[in-house]
């Protein structure tokens, strides 16, 4: 089976996040994968030093080279520096396939604490997500985005509650609650960044958005589970499960 996805967020060099964490849970689901790089972070799995943002034209660049060669049905977006830089992309992406579908992983803060972004622009926000598939913000992120229920899908990450957490899904007018167990003591770099692409690496293979929230919930907890490190390993999935 040769499915194909793309990636498009920042260079984390320790692997547990961005394009290179996305380009290990796509290949855990037995998926090509291509990645554009947003930015370079100077990070490892517990530190953030801080990031050099790739200009809006080298990032288109990266984008065309890639869709020269190739077509993508899902499209993972991650960090990024600013909402202009999603309007370049996103007609570029359209036009060479208006089906596409893109998930958005939005990032306002990195886990170490390092702060991306303190708010989105409302109006651009909202002509954003009217061209989104679904986007899947945490718990910090959620209150920009809720409001705009009616414009995408949106997945709200990580809500604890006691042994358990919930990942809350609004679409067409309803919720849909996916429970799983909490793990203690088995915190990992890059969980976000796992669940949006290993839920994308299941939309592709045909998945609906349902099952594949399901699925990327299963993969996330298996990687967390892994090992007792800031660093986990990935599972390899039966992609005809």
């Amino acid at each position: 089976m040769s499915v194909k996805v793309l990636s498009i967020a920042g260079f984390d060099p320790s692997g547990g996040a961005g394009v290179l964490q996305d380009a290990k849970t796509f290949e855990a689901h037995q998926i090509n994968g291509y990645a554009v790089s947003t930015s370079i972070t100077f990070q490892n799995e517990s530190e953030f030093d801080g990031l050099h943002w790739i200009k809006i034209e080298d990032i288109l660049k990266q984008l065309e080279s890639v869709l020269k060669s190739t077509s993508v049905d899902v499209v993972k977006i991650g960090l990024i520096e600013n909402l202009d830089v999603l309007n370049a992309v996103i007609p570029v992406l359209m036009n060479k396939n208006p089906e596409v579908k893109i998930v958005w992983d939005p990032i306002l803060k990195a886990t170490a604490g390092y702060q991306f972004h303190s708010t989105f622009e409302t109006i651009k926000l909202k002509k954003i997500l009217d061209q989104m598939f679904l986007v899947t913000p945490n718990q910090d992120e959620k209150i920009y985005f809720l409001e705009h229920i009616d414009s995408c899908s949106i997945l709200v990450k990580g809500e604890l509650e006691d042994d358990k957490v919930l990942n809350k899904l609004y679409i067409e007018g309803r919720i849909v609650e996916f429970e799983t167990e909490r793990v203690a003591n088995r915190e990992k770099h890059g969980t976000g960044c796992i669940f949006s692409s290993s839920l994308v690496a299941s939309l592709s293979l045909g998945k609906d958005i349902e099952t594949a929230s399901r699925l990327a919930q299963k993969h996330t907890l298996d990687y967390m589970k892994s090992s007792e490190t800031l660093l986990g390993l990935h599972k390899m999935e039966n992609v005809h499960a």
